[in-house]
């Protein structure tokens, strides 16, 4: 083998060599930038997910708010529409009794509903009426002995009577007014304007 020769081996040993390293590196290279890549991948991954986690919940949390917001702006609407109707209906109930209480049927009515109040109390009843009411209160108490007075009370507005006993331990209330407001509850229910929590 001469020179040359053994040059073109040793260039030839060196290349093959080379070849081998550089396949080598490429592979390790390759293994490593896919190993960082699926690293960077993994990463990017768990903070996206972080973060439209955290972005969902924000938007969740905002959107159940503004739902709740709505939510309480129709009920309180709904609500305020519901007394709206309630003052109108027992507006035109209470124009109705006040119409009843001028007509001729109402002076015995009165009678029986103060009657039936001082037998229930008893002796030294107090009787309570409108001012419209004293004058056929006082009346009509006149000819009752259990009766000690009768007075005017601003709440009674409409008509009919309530009464006391002279120790105040026992209270009757048979006003039209008293009437009137124990019916507002029933109405709410029977009409189905109530609203549910």
């Amino acid at each position: 083998m001469n020179q040359n020769e053994k040059l073109e081996g040793f260039a030839h040993e060196i290349f093959k060599n080379a070849d081998a390293l550089v396949k080598k590196i490429e592979s390790r290279t390759a293994k490593a930038t896919k190993e960082q890549t699926e690293q960077f991948a993994a990463k990017a991954k768990a903070e996206f997910e972080t973060r439209a986690a955290y972005e969902t919940s924000r938007l969740r949390t905002g959107s159940n708010r503004e739902i709740a917001r709505l939510n309480a702006e129709v009920r309180r609407a709904a609500v305020q529409h519901r007394e709206e109707l309630l003052d109108q209906v027992f507006a035109r109930a209470a124009e109705k009794l006040s119409a009843f209480c001028e007509s001729e049927a109402y002076p015995q009515r009165l009678r029986a509903c103060i009657e039936g109040l001082v037998e229930r109390i008893g002796a030294d009843a107090t009787v309570f009426v409108c001012a419209r009411d004293k004058a056929a209160a006082e009346e009509i108490c006149g000819s009752l002995p259990d009766v000690r007075e009768v007075l005017v009370r601003d709440d009674i507005q409409i008509g009919f009577a309530s009464a006391c006993n002279a120790e105040q331990t026992l209270f009757l209330d048979d006003t039209l007014d008293s009437r009137l407001r124990a019916q507002r509850d029933v109405f709410l229910q029977m009409s189905g304007l109530s609203l549910e929590a």
